[in-house]
């Protein structure tokens, strides 16, 4: 009787004074490269530094690996995340690989509490007997094995997991310890106890070898704002091969270069050679750089929308099959240009460019001649942004699925425009350099429209089928030279069989 007493009233004190837990699913398989270096990380070192984590893991190959592996292929189909070990799971959101995982660890300190993936429920509320499979709970120096068939209430199960003394009150009912299997170690214990039919706790958790080598303290490389990066950090290689793709956009390229065309053209009589190359210099960089920003905020608009439904499914879909339709509309301007529905400067509207240019070559103050550069950029940018639309969807549904501080996420956004802009800046030097002598043709508009057709369409077949493949900067750098390569194909045939003949 005063067992149960004392046992009630330890689940009563500890359910009003419970911690916040920041609750992970880890995924891992025994064998497995990767998760030799991410198992002794999350199952050992990170819960010996965060008191607050509680990792909740599956190994598809071990004890119960039938149902771990039903598991992880519903857990992956559910929320659109690719089958790979080693891989984690905590908010609906989720990280592959040595290499997305080991940064987190900054991460998951600064977490309060999050749900478990599995159950949607915070880990002091959730139903443990609930969990699918044969799962492991892992916590600080513990961990909980679900053993076989049956169900004890929840909170008590849930207590004594938790209980720092718990020998004291489990000691009639220890059991010998079993060394648990990680990739390439093992962990050891020093008590056990069999709380049930189906649950058994461990206690006292020693690794048997520590690593060779501390991943997470691996070279890295500190960016500002964006943090550590490794050579392996696909959001960055993401960032730069997306927005350097994104950069090369024919619209801009051609109004760009219409522009300055003008200037010099406006300028050949009257001025030398230097203040002939000032004055494309102004005019361009100006151009340039409120071209960054109107679509900085372009993007940063579009951000908050994706963020604010970013854990709906349907969201990777939608942003797909834009940019699916930009992709077809570009690739049949190659073919057609300007025929029917298409991402380009519309004639009523260049013609009304064109009159605004004329009256800018008129302009001889400086003051006068860089407002109406900016009134210029400001007009045509929007309709720059429909040229390569797709990329830019496609990149910002890529950065709401990773878990970032918000002024990581503006980083990033500042970057891939940077990136965005290198393009256009150097079209405005060998424009400056050579005085007009290389100039953008309407061709090199339609060719360019090409490329940027096949790389938003593969993107977007990608993006509707298998998201979490785009995290891999490797598999984009390799749609994006698919997309090089098919124009390069398709420009052969057409231009030689068709355009010739």
């Amino acid at each position: 009787m005063k067992r149960c007493l004392f046992l009630f009233c330890l689940f009563f004190f500890a359910r009003i004074f419970s911690d916040d837990y920041v609750c992970l699913t880890y995924f891992t398989q025994d064998g497995c490269q990767g998760c030799a270096q991410t198992d002794p990380a999350i199952l050992h070192a990170w819960l010996q530094e965060m008191p607050h984590l509680v990792v909740v893991e599956y190994v598809i190959n071990g004890d119960g690996s039938k149902d771990n592996r039903y598991v992880f292929l519903e857990y992956s189909k559910k929320f659109e995340h690719l089958s790979l070990v080693p891989q984690i799971s905590y908010d609906n959101k989720n990280a592959i690989g040595p290499a997305e995982i080991l940064p987190l660890k900054s991460t998951f300190k600064k977490l309060d509490e999050t749900e478990c993936t599995l159950l949607d429920e915070e880990f002091d509320e959730m139903d443990l007997n609930k969990l699918p499979g044969k799962p492991k709970i892992w916590w600080r120096d513990r961990v909980l094995l679900k053993n076989g068939e049956g169900t004890i209430n929840s909170d008590e199960l849930r207590g004594l997991f938790l209980n720092r003394d718990v020998d004291s009150i489990l000691k009639e009912k220890r059991i010998e310890a079993k060394t648990i299997p990680l990739s390439g170690n093992e962990v050891l214990f020093s008590h056990a106890y069999k709380i049930s039919d189906a649950w058994i706790l461990q206690t006292g958790a020693k690794l048997q070898k520590e690593p060779a080598i501390n991943q997470e303290e691996a070279p890295q490389v500190r960016i500002p704002l964006i943090g550590e990066i490794n050579h392996q950090h696909s959001l960055l290689v993401l960032t730069v091969l997306l927005g350097l793709a994104d950069g090369f956009n024919p619209c801009a390229f051609f109004i760009l270069t219409f522009l300055l065309a003008a200037m010099l053209y406006a300028a050949s009589e009257s001025l030398d050679k230097k203040e002939k190359r000032k004055r494309i210099f102004i005019v361009g960089l100006t151009f340039v750089c409120f071209s960054a920003a109107i679509y900085f905020l372009f993007m940063g608009l579009w951000f908050n929308a994706f963020k604010f439904i970013s854990g709906a499914g349907w969201l990777s879909i939608v942003a797909g099959i834009i940019a699916l339709v930009a992709g077809i509309i570009n690739i049949k301007d190659y073919f057609f240009f300007q025929r029917g529905l298409s991402f380009t400067l519309p004639k009523s509207h260049k013609e009304e460019f064109i009159k605004k240019v004329g009256d800018l070559k008129k302009k001889r103050s400086l003051l006068a001649l860089l407002t109406g550069t900016i009134l210029i950029a400001v007009t045509v940018n929007l309709y720059e942004l429909l040229c390569t639309f797709g990329i830019p969807m496609v990149y910002l549904r890529l950065l709401t699925m990773h878990s970032l501080s918000r002024l990581s996420y503006y980083a990033y956004l500042l970057l891939y425009n940077v990136v965005y802009i290198l393009p256009l800046l150097v079209i405005v030097i060998i424009f400056g350099v050579t005085l007009g002598a290389h100039e953008f043709s309407k061709k090199n508009v339609q060719r360019l429209k090409l490329v940027s057709g096949f790389m938003v369409l593969f993107l977007g077949i990608v993006l509707i089928f298998k998201p979490i493949l785009l995290k891999s900067g490797l598999l984009s750098l390799g749609l994006i030279g698919g997309a090089i390569l098919s124009s390069i194909i398709v420009m052969s045939i057409y231009e030689h069989f068709f355009i010739k003949n």
